[in-house]
């Protein structure tokens, strides 16, 4: 078999199994390697990298990088970048500080809302560095605010919800540039939820990430419809893109997703990672 997933999540950030549970799972499903792309950090690659020597899965170095533009959140997938590269890690820990602030801003609006937390309280359901909505979700869970999940996104942390903040300061192209200044290729990742307005608004982006370093195209995610899927396969071929996809695997905490396949939509194979990685250049000082 040659499938793979190009967009997973461990308790490094807001998954729910370890880089080692995440890699033996993806190869008990047949899998032939596996991206571990969590939010802001490669603080479990790792470990992921030293299951998948065993087990016979090729891990893919990644990250999930927060990124703002035009006020609009992006996420931007960091494919290949070489474990430790220390100016991409310096890059990360200023993407980081910006969640920091971030999550200081949602204690507050939520207290607004007659939901106070503290930082210890969402700090307790994390196991990684990175503190995340899945966790304040957790926290308002435990002190009966919202009785799941749902409620909790539903009610305050959604996109746009009462208590959401957006965590980037980030600019995408800045951080699409980083990724490839340190050997890396740089995806948008569900583009859908940026939910740009317009094909001019598209394609000016677009055309700002490509002449950033741009790669990829996620195409296939589980959010996509096919409608939604036609829409950004026929942008990859407009800039040349090299249209990808991924399960967004969480765990538990995105019960209804399975690694690999999502939920039942997504179907990548190895000729998608060989397309990206043909794309990535020499890291700067190398």
């Amino acid at each position: 078999m040659d499938r793979i997933d190009l967009h997973t999540h461990s308790k490094h950030s807001d998954g729910t199994l370890s880089p080692t549970e995440l890699v033996e799972l993806a190869a008990a499903e047949g899998l032939c390697a596996l991206a571990l792309t969590d939010h802001d950090t490669t603080s479990g690659v790792e470990e992921a990298a030293d299951t998948g020597a065993r087990v016979g899965v090729e891990v893919i170095p990644g990250c999930e990088v927060s990124t703002n533009y035009e006020g609009r959140s992006v996420h931007v997938l960091a494919h290949g970048v070489p474990t430790g590269t220390p100016e991409f890690e310096s890059f990360l820990e200023g993407v980081r500080a910006s969640r920091v602030e971030r999550n200081a801003l949602m204690l507050e609006r939520l207290a607004e809302l007659d939901c106070p937390l503290s930082m210890d309280e969402v700090e307790s359901h994390a196991e990684g560095r990175i503190i995340a909505r899945p966790h304040f979700a957790k926290a308002m869970i435990a002190r009966g605010y919202v009785p799941d999940f749902r409620a909790a996104f539903d009610r305050y942390l959604k996109d746009g919800g009462p208590a959401y903040v957006v965590v980037d300061r980030t600019p995408s192209t800045a951080a699409v540039a980083a990724i490839r200044a340190a050997g890396g290729v740089a995806t948008v990742a569900h583009p859908r939820q940026i939910a740009l307005e317009s094909d001019k608004a598209w394609n000016e982006f677009f055309g700002a990430l490509v002449d950033a370093g741009l790669a990829g195209i996620e195409v296939g995610h589980p959010s996509h419809k096919p409608r939604h899927r036609a829409f950004f396969g026929a942008l990859a071929d407009r800039f040349d893109l090299v249209p990808t996809g991924g399960s967004d695997f969480h765990g538990a905490n995105k019960a209804r997703i399975r690694i690999g396949v999502g939920n039942g939509t997504i179907d990548v194979r190895y000729e998608t990672w060989e397309r990206l990685a043909a794309r990535r250049t020499e890291p700067r000082g190398s």
